[in-house]
């Protein structure tokens, strides 16, 4: 190959990468944008100079009625129109996966807030966090979320909701899992282990375990082999559950009692669990 040709081929290129780069910059300019299909456009609104919703109230982030900054609606893939590029702008980003074995632990940046006497921010229908305008709409709240995020593919606002990856809870053959929840109510006075309440799926819906009065802190029912996807609110103990434990609890509800009928203290009450 000689020079003149080398030189050609360059010029070629230049022109190719030239026309590749003018083609987006037109495309944006009128107002164009292309979300690919593994991306999640963002929007933010520069600003608003008309109308009844020009500014964000006071203390929120995400606007739901088209105010200035960062828009709730997010951009599915394929191509969008009338987003001029001196109002909006839009940043893609990447699909969030939820792998195997993993579940998503959920952090809000807007919302109301929690109510007095609560750790965690109630569960709303938001179809997984992927909807961000259900979520504030519904009286989302800002804040650790009760409810996770199993495994699999989800178009999220990152804008609003961050998220943590935690791994889900497996308790072995012959073992069982003593549990310590983070919010419930308050155990009477007296009481070391709050008593057993049904239908929250072995500690997995925490929102139905304190919608049916359950107490916070150390539980008399323990979870039993199997693979758990726990909320945030849920502590397992692994020491026990996870180092050779052979015996299995006592029943659920099984109120246990110490010498003289005394209220056992938080270690008795561990190893009578553990059926030691």
């Amino acid at each position: 190959m000689n020079a003149s040709t080398l030189i050609v081929l360059c010029i070629a290129a230049g022109v190719l990468v030239t026309l590749a780069l003018s083609y987006r910059t037109l495309i944006r300019l009128l107002g164009m944008v292309i979300i690919p299909n593994n991306g999640v456009g963002i929007v933010t609104k520069k600003f608003r100079l008309f109308g009844s919703h020009t500014v964000l109230p006071n203390g929120k982030i995400i606007a739901l009625n088209g105010e200035a900054g960062v828009q709730a609606d997010t951009l599915a893939p394929g191509l969008h129109f009338w987003l001029w590029p001196w109002q909006y702008a839009v940043s893609v980003v990447g699909f969030t996966t939820i792998t195997d074995g993993k579940v998503g632990i959920v952090v809000a940046r807007d919302g109301e807030p929690i109510q007095t006497g609560r750790v965690l921010a109630r569960r709303v229908e938001c179809n997984a966090y992927q909807d961000a305008r259900a979520f504030i709409s519904n009286g989302g709240q800002r804040g650790p979320q009760i409810a996770v995020i199993p495994p699999g593919t989800y178009r999220i606002n990152t804008q609003l909701f961050s998220l943590q990856l935690a791994d889900a809870l497996e308790v072995q053959d012959g073992c069982v899992g003593i549990v310590t929840t983070k919010d419930g109510a308050t155990l009477p006075p007296g009481e070391i282990a709050g008593s057993t309440v049904e239908g929250h799926k072995s500690f997995q819906d925490g929102e139905a375990f304190i919608g049916a009065g359950g107490y916070k802190g150390l539980q008399e029912q323990v979870m039993l082999q199997g693979r758990y996807f726990r909320e945030p609110g849920v502590r397992h103990r692994g020491g026990e559950a996870a180092h050779g434990c052979t015996h299995r609890p006592r029943r659920s509800g099984h109120r246990l009692r110490g010498p003289q009928g005394r209220r056992p203290d938080r270690r008795e009450f561990q190893a009578r669990q553990l059926g030691r």
